[in-house]
């Protein structure tokens, strides 16, 4: 078998779907174009933790392989808050950049001028920023705090050797968020 690659069987692919939590492959978004690859800036990093003080300076560009419609970006990410999601330490989510979020998505979010990435959820007239570890509380987003949604994760990146921008495996996010 060496030099050769055998194709997963399908229920081995059904099974890591499963374990991760995916039901299939997501269809593209109506607002992008398969194509060749694009760039879309690098703009540094964000926690999975507890949220930090935004330090966003341009670290270089990644490539998409479909052409943006509307304005993206990306974001490494330190710690694994988020791992239950498929977000590890030094991950980079690629993120459609808008000001709103549906309960249940992905998003990056600037609470009162911190920085984080998280879960984003309403449960009544109550907003949570919710890990996706058990080892993190919920943080809770009161009328006091101040909240602004900078985008949505649509696609997460993970290094799998132990320079992070050597060989990337790509979820593809599902509409409602990963």
């Amino acid at each position: 078998m060496c030099g050769k690659v055998k194709a997963p069987r399908l229920d081995t692919v059904q099974a890591i779907e499963k374990a991760l939590g995916l039901s299939g492959t997501p269809p593209l978004p109506n607002e992008v174009e398969l194509n060749d690859l694009y760039p879309i800036p690098l703009l540094g990093r964000v926690v999975a933790g507890v949220p930090i003080e935004s330090q966003e300076s341009l670290e270089g560009y990644i490539y998409i392989s479909y052409r943006p419609k509307e304005e993206y970006f990306a974001l490494r990410v330190s710690g694994n808050p988020m791992k239950g999601a498929g977000i590890f330490d030094r991950s980079v989510v690629v993120c459609h950049k808008q000001e709103s979020a549906e309960s249940g998505e992905i998003v990056v979010a600037m609470l009162n001028g911190e920085q984080t990435v998280k879960r984003f959820r309403t449960f009544g007239q109550s907003l949570f920023l919710m890990p996706e570890n058990p080892d993190f509380e919920p943080i809770p987003v009161t009328e006091k705090d101040e909240l602004i949604i900078l985008g949505k994760v649509v696609e997460v990146r993970i290094a799998i050797l132990q320079e992070p921008a050597t060989i990337c495996y790509r979820l593809r996010a599902e509409q409602g968020g990963i």
